[in-house]
């Protein structure tokens, strides 16, 4: 375990201080990457969730988007 916080702290002493553009590009990409991320894990979560009452009510209604879900539920 010292050696993995060791070569960290390499790791963080060679980065150039005085750039700090690219560590606010650093930490925009990751927060941006972390967001699509969050969605689409929510979206996963909202899609495999589906009760039978709401298959039923999207078999109801007849829009393209509820066509599309049970399309790709039924596979």
């Amino acid at each position: 375990m010292d050696t993995e916080l060791s070569s960290h702290i390499i790791l963080l002493s060679q980065m150039d201080s005085s750039d700090g553009s690219n560590l606010i590009i650093s930490i925009i990409s990751f927060l941006l990457l972390l967001l699509g991320s969050g969605l689409v894990s929510a979206s996963e979560v909202a899609y495999f969730s589906l009760g039978v009452k709401d298959i039923k009510e999207l078999e109801d209604e007849d829009s393209p988007t509820s066509r599309l879900i049970l399309s790709l539920k039924e596979k």
